[in-house]
């Protein structure tokens, strides 16, 4: 038998129509923003360094000694509890990714795991050198710096732990990891490492002349709060940022400014540093302008982090805790919504049109034909559900012999593209 198989219909395109948003812009007339203040909490801690302070969530926070002591809070600083789980080892950096996960590292090349907010600690890493700096992008991933420009690295939560090459001549002190293969590292003079993704290489992005001076183990004063954009601040007092993933770095502010310890951001455009006693650095617009507020602080504070968008928490050199209120909206602003309606799936311009097939040469074996036909979908509906495309044709017939109608198909799926003058 001889039969004539009708082709399968490749499409070409369609694209994904987007749900439009209007967009309110209220006037008012140019008032000066709030200011950010300070206020002091009710610390449990002797007169010692906190080197580290964290908050795995709004709520729930730890700050870690140098002397091994900790407190931590459930209710967002109001009160605090200290850790009677003392470690004996000098400890340097802490990181908690979540309430069940905190990670420490001590100076005798230990690193500690909690899972109960430091009321209890068991060591799952031995071995030299010093450690200081560490970062956990995840509950699983943790990169700790050594004294000796090593990085020591989990997978598994803790449970083992690898020590890499040499990566820089220095000790990292400061670790900031914007995921979990991409990481920036900083070292004593203050030249700045990257890790990049899928390797476990550090190459070196800013040179020591460029760059702050990281003079000391206690300081913590790189954060990256994205791939791309970094901050980091030195104890001369500059705070440098790169928006390229590190190729080029603008400083920012000069030594006129307080020495910076610890700087942490909330945002790519919102950061806190701190330093030298009874004085702070606040940007919300990426570092265009830095604002020097007084933080009521008796001495240096040497940590600090974000518990939300607006709120931090800090810690001083004689054990002592403060929140901070970061500026709110200026005077006469509101807050302004709207709904957005559903659109409907639809062809754009008009139905698709009608489909001729190559003329086809009979044989006894059975022959797939296809043809293109340009096709355009807009989806306004904003479900994210998706959608098919099917095919059919008429019954397709030569003398007494037929086809079936699902002879012809969809040969491919779909691609998403987006119509000239459209922003999809």
């Amino acid at each position: 038998m001889t039969r004539h198989v009708p082709g399968s219909v490749r499409w070409l395109r369609t694209a994904l129509g987007a749900v439009a948003v209007l967009l309110l812009v209220l006037g008012f007339g140019a008032v000066p923003a709030q200011a950010g203040t300070w206020s002091p909490q009710t610390s449990t801690l002797p007169a010692v360094i906190i080197g580290t302070t964290d908050c795995p969530t709004s709520t729930d926070c730890i700050q870690e000694q140098n002397n091994g002591k900790f407190q931590s809070t459930s209710d967002g600083g109001a009160t605090w509890t200290m850790s009677t789980a003392d470690l004996t080892d000098s400890t340097w950096g802490m990181d908690c990714p979540s309430t069940t996960a905190c990670f420490v590292t001590g100076d005798n090349g230990n690193i500690y795991k909690s899972t109960n907010m430091g009321s209890t600690w068991t060591t799952v890493s031995t071995g030299t050198p010093a450690l200081y700096g560490i970062a956990c992008p995840s509950t699983l991933i943790c990169y700790a710096g050594s004294g000796d420009g090593r990085i020591r690295k989990t997978v598994d939560g803790g449970s083992t732990w690898t020590l890499g090459t040499t990566q820089a001549p220095e000790g990292f002190y400061s670790i900031s990891c914007p995921s979990t293969t991409v990481c920036y590292a900083d070292t004593a003079p203050g030249a700045v490492y990257k890790k990049q993704a899928g390797s476990d290489t550090w190459d070196q992005v800013a040179t020591d002349p460029a760059m702050p001076d990281i003079l000391s183990p206690y300081t913590h004063s790189l954060s990256c709060p994205s791939l791309t954009v970094c901050y980091t601040g030195g104890t001369d007092g500059t705070i440098s940022k790169t928006t390229d993933g590190g190729s080029t770095w603008v400083q920012q502010t000069t030594a006129t400014t307080p020495d910076i310890y610890a700087l942490q951001c909330a945002s790519t455009t919102r950061c806190i540093a701190v330093g030298v006693a009874q004085k702070s650095e606040f940007t919300d617009d990426g570092g265009a302008t830095w604002t020097t507020e007084t933080t009521g602080s008796a001495a240096a504070m040497y940590s600090v982090t974000w518990q939300s968008s607006n709120k931090a928490l800090s810690g001083d050199a004689i054990g002592d805790t403060y929140q901070y209120l970061a500026p709110g909206l200026p005077n006469g602003s509101t807050n302004v919504s709207e709904t957005l309606v559903a659109g409907t799936l639809s062809f754009i311009n008009s139905t698709p049109g009608s489909i001729t097939f190559p003329s086809t040469t009979l044989s006894s074996a059975d022959q797939t034909k296809t043809q293109t036909l340009p096709i355009d979908v807009a989806d306004a509906t904003g479900s994210g559900t998706g959608w098919a495309i099917t095919a059919t044709s008429t019954t397709f017939t030569s003398g007494a012999r037929t086809l079936p109608t699902n002879a012809t198909n969809v040969l491919s799926a779909p691609t998403i593209a987006c119509d000239a003058g459209v922003t999809c």
